[in-house]
């Protein structure tokens, strides 16, 4: 063969690499361009975008992450430059439902499927999939446990309330009191929080002004416990799980915060969301979908585990704000 006949060769198999049509070859070209919008990186949202991270340096993706810290505004600008920079699919966590609608419409027009994570939408119009946790259960599970430990006389419950627009705190709520309002003997004081950890300590202050006799309290997210503990200081309630005049304490979430409370003996059970699961389906349906494809579902929901006090730091492999140390 002439050297002339192996150039022409070698410059066709170049091209045939460089445009994807080599069979077998995998090409930049065939990899999703990821373009992520959260509403924030706070707790176990945090930890998705550190989860969705590594597994997209681990298999070579192009990932880039807008973070919107509560404004819905600057969530609209963040999905309208990935439109333009032509990303092939968006991760979306909604800051605000009816401020979304038209960027979600915007990119159904440019055909870049939407995965929205961790706060669903009440219309799926112009999304591929979700990948969520159960927070209603969570919820649920968090009154069985409170009913189980209440003593049969009248007792008040503090509730930390999440914010009323998001979707996952209102679920959690609905379903604790599906179950907590069953118990005829027990009152419940909400606290809402916004999930700020100013805003409960706040708000637990006041409760604990009018009511210093709670026998329990509902930690709805994880983050806050470090400020409920420090509220409870200050009244001197803060009682470990085998002290007398202990408020029996449920945290959900999983956080660094809430596993502390617990190691320490101050919170009686971690209700604990399996947040690798949640990453997990979160980058497969992002890969899927960047690449084409298609889900057989369009839902995943991670699930959770109960934790009690004395097997936490046994299991504590078992929970992300140990290994994270996100707060």
């Amino acid at each position: 063969m002439s050297k002339s006949r192996k150039y022409i060769i070698a410059a066709v198999i170049a091209v045939l690499i460089v445009s994807g049509s080599f069979a077998g070859c995998k090409t930049l070209l065939s990899v999703p361009v990821i373009g992520v919008s959260t509403s924030d990186t706070i707790g176990m949202t945090g930890k998705i975008i550190d989860d969705i991270t590594e597994m997209a340096d681990k298999h070579g993706y192009s990932l880039e992450v807008s973070n919107a810290s509560g404004n819905s505004s600057a969530q609209s600008l963040a999905i309208s430059t990935f439109i333009e920079d032509k990303v092939t699919v968006l991760a979306v966590c909604p800051v605000n439902e009816a401020d979304l609608a038209t960027s979600l419409a915007d990119a159904a027009k440019a055909g870049i499927p939407v995965v929205l994570f961790d706060k669903n939408l009440s219309s799926a119009d112009n999304t591929a999939y979700f990948a969520g946790y159960d927070a209603a259960g969570e919820g649920k599970a968090a009154a069985q446990a409170i009913a189980e430990n209440d003593n049969g006389k009248s007792n008040v419950v503090i509730e930390i309330v999440g914010p009323e627009d998001n979707p996952n705190a209102v679920a959690a709520s609905k379903a604790f009191h599906e179950v907590i309002d069953l118990v005829t003997n027990i009152k419940v004081v909400k606290v809402y929080s916004e999930w700020s950890p100013s805003v409960a300590a706040s708000g637990l202050t006041s409760a604990l002004s009018r009511y210093p006799e709670a026998s329990a309290i509902y930690s709805s997210n994880s983050t806050l416990d470090a400020s409920i503990s420090e509220v409870l200081d200050k009244f001197g309630l803060n009682k470990k799980v085998d002290e007398s005049g202990h408020i029996y304490r449920v945290s959900v979430g999983g956080s660094k915060n809430g596993y502390t409370g617990a190691v320490d003996g101050y919170i009686d059970l971690l209700i604990v969301t399996n947040v690798d699961e949640l990453s997990a389906s979160l980058f497969d349906a992002l890969t899927a979908f960047g690449s084409g494809k298609e889900m057989d579902t369009k839902s995943s929901t991670a699930s959770f585990t109960a934790i009690p006090q004395g097997s936490v730091e046994s299991s504590q492999n078992d929970v992300w704000g140990f290994l994270s140390d996100i707060e």
